[in-house]
């Protein structure tokens, strides 16, 4: 009797421990993002666990698949609660910026081509539904400024896609993908297009590669179509530090621009090594002149010729070319 009251144990324990195994409750349901919930200020509008992302891409297959939703839930969001101007709004519209570089890298798609033209539906989507004119009002009376709304998040994306990412810890947002200023390009300029939206206020700024071997473009918003405007452009495009100040800025009868920057300019340029110091420079000067429709440019350092261990910059420079990719 023993004898079989045993084996019976012991298999009634094991059946026990493998039910338990099977049993395990499923994990609880993620909201879908069609549910048509708008992101409020502290959501995310696809939330893959960052440690789950590899390096070189950015949101597993399931958050790919679904990327357009996403991105018109941020517009969206940005039509209804974003105001450019009030307490915590450059927060907001960081946030919102990375959230919409986010989207568009993960959108699955075969090439850069048809990621667009998925940017694109999305945006004439989103036109179809929305007044888009500068003059929309809310049903209390509110004025909505869409291309307001939109160019201020398009000039955060830029600054972020440029390296300024901190302010993202800020607005308590951490993102999910890595983007550099052409994707940034690539996608404001697919959503304007999509939206019927023209793109106004911005300077085209050249800016080096991270090899340091030819020169970039990208527009940059700018709210200044002066030369503090550029400035700032070639600013955030991290092609002269913050700290470098316009001391004046003058237009000659000759039509060469006259440009004297403070001596922080000049300390910035000795640090560089040789090609640093050709690139930036002709970043500036094709940036100025590209901006201003002029023909040269005479740098100087606080009203002295500009001079560095590698060159001395005595007479006008002209549109420099041949650093083009």
């Amino acid at each position: 009797m023993k004898k079989t009251i045993v084996p019976c144990l012991i298999l009634a324990i094991c059946l026990g421990l493998t039910a338990c195994a099977v049993k395990s409750p499923p994990p609880p349901p993620t909201p879908s993002a069609s549910q048509g919930h708008a992101p409020a200020e502290t959501d995310t509008v696809f939330a893959p666990e960052p440690e789950d992302l590899p390096e070189e891409s950015c949101a597993p297959e399931a958050a790919a698949e679904a990327a357009t939703e996403p991105g018109y839930e941020v517009l969206e969001a940005i039509y209804e609660r974003y105001y450019p101007g009030t307490a915590g709004s450059s927060l907001s519209a960081a946030k919102y910026a990375a959230m919409l570089l986010d989207w568009y890298v993960a959108i699955k798609a075969e090439d850069t081509t048809a990621r667009i033209s998925a940017v694109q539906n999305t945006g004439e989507s989103f036109a179809s539904s929305h007044d888009l004119s500068p003059v929309a009002k809310t049903e209390s009376g509110v004025s909505i400024n869409f291309p307001e709304k939109l160019g201020a998040v398009w000039a955060s994306a830029m600054s972020l896609s440029f390296g300024d990412t901190m302010v993202l810890d800020d607005a308590g947002y951490e993102s999910l993908c890595l983007w550099n200023a052409s994707d940034a390009e690539d996608l404001f300029t697919a959503l304007y297009d999509g939206l019927g939206i023209e793109r106004t206020g911005f300077i085209t700024v050249y800016y080096p590669d991270d090899q340091v071997m030819y020169l970039k473009h990208t527009d940059i918003p700018s709210y200044m179509d002066d030369a503090s405007g550029i400035l700032y452009a070639l600013q955030t495009a991290k092609v002269l530090p913050r700290d470098v100040e316009l001391l004046s800025c003058e237009t000659g009868d000759d039509g060469v621009i006259r440009l004297d920057l403070n001596s922080v300019f000049r300390d910035y340029l000795c640090r560089m090594g040789t090609s640093g110091e050709a690139l930036t420079i002709a970043a500036l000067v094709d940036t100025f002149l590209s901006a201003t429709g002029t023909q040269s440019l005479q740098l100087t350092v606080e009203g002295n010729i500009l001079e560095t261990g590698h060159a001395i910059y005595d007479s006008p420079l002209t549109f420099e070319d041949s650093f083009s990719d």
